[in-house]
């Protein structure tokens, strides 16, 4: 599920700069991309995303270069962040699914909601020392500006919600971990 999530964001992205690539835009619908058309079109999806951070922020070729390789070391943290919040979801709706009575279990699932919630906080704050070592705090901010920016829109050209949290939330629900699969 996450990868096609995945997949449909790098697309959108794709779409989003402007450029397709031709096997992968004549694509039959329901066809699921090839692993070399998915590493194409995250390589081209990253080089345009740079390319409008070096604009936006007014940064040399080396500048964006370094802030390009300080933005993958933390990726593979993020894409495991990630993995870990789909999986614990899923875990979260089975147990609603179930009946959600073993209080043990909730607890539990709580426990580690909070965990994956400090992991969250922990990454970014390392993120942010390591930007800040490459770029002025009023960069950083504006980096952060153009990224939400540029996700608000490839959400937009999936169908979903301008902003996260938006569309799926329940009253007194959290945007993350909601139940829409019991209403």
């Amino acid at each position: 599920m996450m990868a096609r999530a995945a997949r449909g964001v790098l697309l959108a992205s794709l779409l989003l700069a402007g450029s397709a690539q031709p096997g992968v835009a004549q694509r039959p619908s329901g066809q699921r991309p090839s692993d070399e058309d998915r590493a194409a079109l995250e390589r081209r999806v990253r080089a345009r995303f740079a390319e409008i951070i070096r604009e936006r922020l007014d940064l040399s070729e080396e500048a964006a270069e370094e802030l390009s390789r300080t933005l993958r070391t933390f990726a593979e943290d993020r894409r495991a962040l990630h993995r870990d919040e789909a999986g614990l979801r899923r875990a979260v709706g089975a147990f609603l699914e179930a009946g959600g009575r073993d209080e043990a279990r909730a607890r539990s699932l709580i426990e580690a909601m909070s965990a994956l919630r400090e992991r969250e906080a922990e990454l970014f704050k390392r993120e942010q020392e390591a930007l800040l070592q490459l770029l002025t705090p009023s960069q950083v901010l504006r980096f952060h500006g153009v990224r939400e920016e540029l996700n608000q829109r490839v959400r937009r050209l999936r169908g979903g919600p301008s902003r996260p949290g938006e569309g799926r939330r329940r009253p007194g629900g959290s945007p993350r971990f909601d139940s829409t699969h019991l209403r």
